[in-house]
């Protein structure tokens, strides 16, 4: 829109509304605001009439285009900040006009969280928001975030499920809370002796780290704990090497079946014993030779037959070879 008033000239004249409209057909970021004491009710002035208020970024977003110089190919573009896309229908915001008086370049700078009574502006169906907290539970020391929804698969054995309990122990206000309106979580919680970087991916996933305080000697030693779950499928793609080194102990349990495929060798390097226990059958095809070389005894137990074909030669070397001794 153009104006007749020079920018920042008549002073800075300052808003309270809400929002009706958030669907922007340019997609930038743009929402149509109910301003207190400017448009009165839905009647006067439809939510289609009202102007687009452009949203203000602070500065931790460019809100630009950076060039990437690619020698030898097109240069690329690249849309850099954060896209102004959080505010909500009835979100409370503050703001300015850029036209001063004029009134038709409104500016949001940002929202006001609150526990509202009523809607300022009823819609048509007279439906307002409910009396409620603005603020996400969870920064208010009420963690919404359900235990678990494996529970409900079928075909779960109960005993070998095992999901630690949360290490959610919040304190306001030290709980930075993102919660979006389909009920995806981001904690970064600085509570005292309880620090946590929590996501929670709405279906029921979610990735936590908590921070651990032991106490030996009168000495404080600070550690961090991972839970990590999924409620489906997980893929994960390792294009060059992977290394994983465990302190302690390994613990794997599959439900169902595994498939390992190795491309080429594999090694393993056991400093101890090796216990397994079959429940039924084990077929294994070697599709050249085998070496074995056992340093000590060897005891074979077979309760049932024991076949052995060899199309070529038996060659048995022994001290002394004894039958049915």
């Amino acid at each position: 829109m153009s104006t007749t008033r020079d920018f920042g000239q008549e002073g800075f004249l300052w808003f309270i509304g809400t929002v009706e409209d958030r669907n922007d057909p340019l997609k930038l970021g743009r929402v149509r605001v109910r301003i207190m004491n400017v448009h009165g009710n839905s009647r006067e002035h439809p939510t289609d009439t009202l102007p687009w208020a452009v949203i203000m970024n602070s500065v931790h977003s460019a809100s630009t285009n950076v060039r990437e110089e690619q020698p030898g190919t097109e240069d690329h573009w690249w849309k850099t900040g954060v896209a102004p896309v959080g505010l909500n229908i009835r979100s409370t915001v503050v703001g300015f006009f850029l036209d001063g008086t004029e009134r038709n370049q409104p500016v949001v700078m940002g929202t006001i969280n609150g526990i509202p009574d009523n809607w300022p502006y009823p819609f048509e169906d007279g439906k307002g928001p409910p009396r409620n907290h603005d603020v996400p539970e969870e920064a208010r020391e009420i963690n919404t975030v359900p235990k678990t929804i494996v529970r409900d698969i079928t075909n779960i054995e109960e005993d070998i499920i095992y999901e630690p309990i949360t290490a959610y122990k919040a304190k306001y206000p030290y709980n930075k809370v993102t919660k979006t309106e389909r009920g995806h979580v981001f904690e970064v919680d600085d509570t005292p002796d309880n620090e946590r970087v929590h996501q929670f991916i709405r279906g029921g996933a979610y990735d936590e780290l908590a921070t651990i305080v032991y106490e030996v000697d009168n000495r404080r030693f600070l550690a961090t704990r991972r839970i990590e779950k999924t409620t489906d499928n997980k893929h994960e793609v390792d294009l060059v090497d992977r290394t994983v080194w465990v302190g302690r102990d390994e613990i794997h349990r599959v439900q169902n079946n595994r498939t390992d495929s190795v491309g080429n060798n594999v090694t393993q390097s056991i400093g101890n014993n090796v216990t397994q226990s079959i429940g039924n059958n084990e077929v294994r095809t070697i599709a050249n030779n085998q070496t074995e070389t056992i340093k000590g005894n060897v005891l074979i137990t077979v309760e049932g037959n024991y076949d052995l074909n060899v199309t070529g030669n038996v060659t048995i070397n022994g001290k002394r070879i004894d039958l049915n001794p």
